[in-house]
């Protein structure tokens, strides 16, 4: 049978992820975590209510390609049941629906299963007290007792279906086999529908029966309602510290006592395990005995020895024993507004900041003139990103206890997260006018000064801070970043190095750390300082971009591609990074798929100025000029400074030979940025191209001042002093640009055809012979080697660097023209014609070709071919004296 890898199964659940955000507005947020529990749970967050739910996603596929109806319908049933039931300790339901092969129930999410309850305990090596222990039997006993008042019986009664909410509530869940007595049913049945490993479960004369293969009458079903008292039992009995094995075991050992419970308990629990199933007490007698124990045990002085273990349990940093325990005394003692403050602290501890709202707003219904109160909870609303209600909350404080520095470095805190900067900087500066030894607060008010963009103050501020407390990690962070803004990346890189020393985890810090090697370039560094941020933290989705770019700074291409597509695996909406990843599939040269990347960030965010830019170039470099226009332009509606997409929009205006707007472009580039190197010789190229070589030669100069190592401006000049026939300077130019890069090709190229116009043909051969070494596939440079072996009569050479020109582009109109001459001037004109003849099918405008098939024609005689081959060049240029000279001469004869 085939079996789904990790891999597949976190693509389909990224997929049923997908399907959820865009048609339900539901956002998973434990992909990682639900990846091995596909057709179970996940936990979602409803964008618009900002409300956490538990989606439980059923499969309904057939198995080959549509709905299966009985699937839909059972799902559906388990829905309908979860929908008529009301009860505070059964998971409420929401909603349900179907998208695809898939059909989801979505319910009350809560914080872990009663299995795990158990090992967090276990893994502390601490007993649960008996107060949790009857607490948790009362509620599962009432859930059960009203599903049997509904005629449900539950059939799966198990630890992991039983789920403990962040207000320490009970909540049964997971009905899939629930019935009500009214279904037929056989032993047989339930038998098959046993998980594996937990037939511990089921009472065991359920396998005395199946096994004398009797049926179910009325009695039998009696027997099922029994069965939910023993799986009710078994779980009671795990609660109380036994193990699977032991549960396992009690056919066989029967039950064995747990000391801590007292003899009370240990008889109920053990008559409730009983094999004689006529000894087990009914739904009734459970709820009694328990709800009276409840009564017995939650007294004052059990009340006062739960809270003295809850100290010592926080004091250990043992969080969720210490929230089960202040739970209970919040329980025991409802008025007490010091067990509530308690509660919240704790459930602040851990997260559960709903439940910590909760519980500070009961501790102020008690006293309402409890300021560090107020100030818990607008720590708690700022978790929550609830900002006002966090301000409000902080001010209230404040009304109390105008002295409270902690609430004023909240609050500031609560403004800063606004944006409300100047706000911040106040409410801090009003925190350590009250208390000037506030390291934490100085570390704040440099960080509104950072985000502020005023940097001497932040880094004066993370210096006092540091002062106070030279062992501020975080401190010495946000001064790394302020030096990092102020290009100071030294002092950057030693304030990293020191909030490393100190916190050697601190994941973030590693991060920034690259960043600064890499302006820096360092780039080797850089990577080290991202591999071990990763190492600390394999979803720091940041992380995975800078190490991207520094792979692409240093050529590593394939590195940088899968670095990104990392990053977008942790974070689907990052669009820099899908920014980035095009950058590096277009300089792979991978176009179309960089498109896609560029596209994909486009959607995130429709304002990424830089993504248009790089979309532009991706467009130019497949040719597309015109979709390469319009993202320039729309890169230029979003920011009008962006000096080098002027630049790009220039070089697609040339490309288009719309030369006009190619330097108004230009232009408007080096009005934002007058030191853009590369402008100016785009600027140039233009000037060339138009035919105005003095504004090109300026523009190249202008280059050049702001750059004299940019090889290719000094190619560029040298093209234009060769066109104004300023053969010396176009020859300095050319070497000059030699000397910055001996592997410039274009220009041995081009200082060749400079020494060949001035007559230096030797030269000019060797130019071109040391650009075919860097580059022998250089069609034209070939054809130009073939000009000089011809101007020197080594006319066999030179036909066979016209072959080789035209083996490599048989399209070059040029070289065909040559290789005739070449022919024609070794006297054979069969093969000169031929070579003409090429040279005017793929140029049918070439009129010194024309001329030159003109002369081969007259020279073997063929006066008619002749004077219809210089007619038909003086059609095309008129102006061509050479052939208006050759045509009056085969017309005299």
């Amino acid at each position: 049978m085939y079996q789904e890898s990790d891999s597949e199964s976190l693509k389909k659940l990224q997929r049923i992820a997908q399907q959820l955000e865009q048609n339900k507005q539901l956002r998973v947020i434990n992909l990682d975590d639900a990846k091995e529990s596909y057709g179970q749970v996940v936990i979602a967050e409803h964008l618009q209510q900002k409300s956490h739910h538990a989606v439980k996603i059923i499969s309904i596929f057939d198995g080959v390609d549509s709905v299966s109806q009985q699937k839909l319908i059972d799902a559906q049933k388990e829905a309908l049941f979860l929908k008529n039931i009301n009860h505070q300790n059964i998971v409420k339901f929401y909603d349900e629906f179907q998208i695809g092969f898939n059909y989801f129930i979505v319910m009350e999410k809560c914080e872990k299963n009663l299995q795990q309850f158990i090992e967090d305990f276990q893994n502390q090596a601490t007993e649960i007290p008996k107060e949790i222990f009857v607490n948790f039997a009362c509620q599962i006993l009432s859930a059960i007792n009203y599903l049997h008042e509904q005629m449900h019986m539950l059939r799966d009664l198990s630890l992991r279906n039983i789920l403990i909410d962040s207000e320490n509530q009970i909540k049964l869940c997971d009905f899939g086999l629930a019935k009500q007595v009214q279904d037929e049913l056989t032993s047989s049945l339930m038998l098959t529908s046993f998980p594996k490993g937990t037939s511990f479960y089921y009472p065991p004369e359920l396998f005395e029966s199946f096994q004398n293969n009797a049926g179910y009458n009325e009695q039998g079903y009696i027997q099922n309602f029994n069965g939910d008292i023993w799986a009710f039992g078994i779980c009671l009995y795990a609660l109380a510290g036994a193990s699977l094995e032991e549960c396992s075991q009690l056919k066989s050992k029967g039950y064995q006592k747990r000391a801590h419970l007292g003899e009370f308990l240990n008889l109920i629990l053990s008559q409730v395990l009983s094999l004689d199933r006529s000894q087990r007490p009914n739904i009734l007698k459970l709820i009694e005995v328990f709800e009276g124990t409840k009564k017995q045990i939650w007294t004052s002085d059990s009340y006062e020895n739960l809270y003295k273990q809850y100290i010592e349990k926080k004091q250990a940093n043992q969080w969720y024993l210490a929230y089960q325990l202040i739970s209970v005394c919040c329980q025991l003692q409802q008025k007490n507004e010091d067990y509530w403050f308690q509660l919240g602290y704790t459930s602040f501890e851990l997260k559960f900041f709903s439940e910590a709202i909760k519980s500070y707003q009961k501790c102020l219904e008690i006293n309402p003139k409890y300021d560090s109160c107020y100030n818990n909870l607008g720590n708690a609303y700022e978790a929550k990103g609830m900002l006002d209600e966090a301000i409000k909350s902080y001010q209230k404080c404040l009304e109390i206890n105008p002295k409270d520095d902690g609430c004023y470095n909240g609050l500031g805190i609560a403004y800063s997260n606004k944006g409300m900067l100047d706000e911040a900087i106040k409410s801090y500066q009003k925190c350590l006018e009250i208390n000037p030894k506030y390291d934490s607060c100085y570390n704040n008010l440099g960080n509104a000064y950072e985000a502020k963009g005023m940097l001497d103050e932040a880094i004066k501020s993370y210096q006092k801070c540091l002062e106070i407390n030279p062992k501020n990690d975080g401190c010495y962070n946000g001064l790394g970043i302020a030096y990092y803004n102020k290009g100071m990346l030294d002092e950057a890189i030693k304030s990293y190095q020191k909030c490393l020393e100190i916190n050697p985890k601190y994941d973030n810090c590693y991060n920034n750390l690259g960043n600064a090697y890499e302006a820096k370039g360092m780039l080797d560094e850089a990577i080290k300082s991202y591999q071990k941020c990763l190492e600390i933290n394999p979803k720091n989705d940041g992380c995975f971009n800078g190490l991207g770019i520094a792979y692409y700074n240093k050529g590593m291409l394939d590195e940088a591609i899968k670095s990104y597509q990392k990053c977008l695996e942790i974070n689907p909406k990052y669009d820099n990074c899908y920014n980035n990843l095009g950058n590096a599939y277009e300089a792979k040269g991978m176009l179309d798929e960089a498109i896609k990347s560029y596209q994909k960030c486009l959607e995130i965010n429709p304002k990424n100025d830089g993504c248009f830019n790089g979309l532009g170039i991706a467009y130019y470099n497949k040719g597309m000029l015109d979709e390469a226009i319009k993202s320039y332009q729309k890169c230029l509606e979003i920011n009008p400074k962006y000096d080098s997409c002027y630049n790009n929009l220039g070089n697609a205006y040339e490309a288009k030979g719309m030369l006009d707007e190619a330097i108004k472009s230009y232009q408007k580039c080096l009005e934002i940025n007058p030191k853009n190197d590369g402008c100016f010789n785009g600027l140039g190229i233009a000037y060339y191209n138009k035919g105005m070589l003095d504004e090109a030669i300026k523009s190249y100069q202008k280059c050049l001042e702001i750059n004299p190592k940019y090889d290719n401006c000094y190619n560029n000049l040298g093209n234009a002093y060769e066109a104004k026939g300023m053969l010396d300077e176009a020859i300095k130019s050319y070497q000059k640009c030699l000397e910055i890069n001996p592997k410039n090709d274009g220009c041995f190229n081009g200082l060749g055809i400079a020494y060949y116009n001035k007559g230096m043909l030797d030269e000019a051969i060797k130019s071109y012979q040391k650009c075919l070494e860097i580059n022998p596939k250089y069609d034209s440079c070939y054809n130009n080697l073939g000009n000089a072996y011809e101007a020197k009569g080594m006319l066999d050479e030179a036909i066979k660097s016209y072959q080789k020109c035209l083996e490599i582009n048989p399209k070059n109109d040029g070289c065909f023209n040559g290789l005739g001459i070449a022919y024609y001037n070794k006297g054979m004109l069969d093969e000169a014609i031929k070579s003409y003849q090429k040279c005017l099918e793929i140029n049918p405008k070439y009129d010194s070709c024309y001329n030159n098939l003109g002369n081969a024609y007259e020279a073997k005689g063929i006066l008619d071919e002749a004077i219809k081959s210089y007619q038909k060049c003086l059609s095309i240029n008129p102006n061509n004296k050479n052939c208006l000279h050759n045509l009056n001469i085969a017309l005299d004869e």
